[in-house]
């Protein structure tokens, strides 16, 4: 959502809360980020390949992930309002 309000096209450039992919991926800064692609295979082969699907760059909740892209303030009304800024959220709209 935060990638999209951002106008984020590349996918690697996706901004994405450590706390989200901390609890529902197992993500930790101290371990290197995500779980080795042996061991995210050995729980189901399905999730070969989810590493490199899931980069992009990580940040606390409290980091501005980007800029509020022209397109969407004028269709959430917003005009354009330069400089209005995006948080990343704690956790994501599917944990609620």
């Amino acid at each position: 959502m935060v990638a999209m309000l951002c106008g984020v096209k590349d996918i690697s450039q996706a901004p994405r809360s450590i706390c989200a992919m901390g609890h529902k991926w197992m993500w930790n800064r101290d371990l290197g980020g995500l779980p080795s692609e042996e061991f995210l295979v050995s729980v189901d082969p399905l999730m070969t390949g989810i590493r490199e699907r899931l980069n992009g760059r990580y940040a606390t909740s409290d980091t501005i992930a980007g800029g509020l892209c022209e397109a969407w303030a004028e269709r959430l009304g917003l005009g354009w309002p330069e400089g209005m800024t995006t948080r990343l959220g704690p956790i994501s709209r599917a944990s609620l």
